[in-house]
């Protein structure tokens, strides 16, 4: 089995949960984090798991796109980080002392990471991108390579909160690519072939 987590955090998840379960048909699990004070965190927590490879850079849909600003709330668990301040702004806890603040991250496309990796086809994809997720799957080269399984993210489609064009745009998208929907809870839809 090969798995890409962008979105991976701390690895403290039902990702996590998931690919421990499964850890004896592993071939590959690329877990991908853009916040660099995680990073040791998220390496630890699979530490008894073999295949797994993290990557320390976020997810772009812009092909040309090198460096984004990541916005996050500092002396947090930092799983409030977004690439829109507005996201991060409307997350923030009513009173909270936690400052909003920036860095500027690496990133690639999820293409550029299929190819680096040298793979067509990978069984799961999960996305937890604060808002991204929808770009980020309209930006993958499907007549270059097959995702089993997409699970993502849909409560943020359309901002913070919010699904409306983006989030039916993509579910016709992946439908007229041959995917069933289901919906997994509030927050996540899979899309399976």
């Amino acid at each position: 089995m090969k798995i890409i987590q962008i979105g991976a955090n701390n690895g403290k998840d039902n990702v996590f949960d998931f690919i421990k379960e499964n850890k004896d048909s592993l071939e590959l699990a690329i877990l991908i984090e853009p916040i660099p004070f995680i990073i040791d965190e998220l390496k630890s927590q699979y530490t008894d798991i073999n295949n797994i490879i993290v990557e320390n850079i976020a997810i772009t849909d812009d092909e040309n796109l090198e460096k984004m600003t990541l916005y996050y709330l500092g002396d947090s668990n930092y799983e409030i980080s977004s690439f829109s301040k507005n996201h991060v702004i409307t997350h923030t806890p009513p009173g909270s002392s936690f400052p909003l603040e920036s860095l500027e991250v690496s990133c690639l496309t999820i293409n550029k990471i299929m190819t680096k990796y040298n793979l067509e086809v990978i069984d799961y994809l999960f996305i937890d991108t604060e808002g991204l997720d929808v770009h980020i799957i309209a930006s993958i080269d499907f007549t270059k390579y097959k995702i089993k399984n997409i699970i993502f993210e849909a409560i943020h489609t359309d901002g913070a909160f919010s699904k409306g064009e983006n989030f039916n745009k993509i579910c016709n998208y992946l439908n007229q690519l041959g995917y069933n929907l289901s919906n997994i809870d509030q927050l996540n839809i899979k899309a399976s072939l």
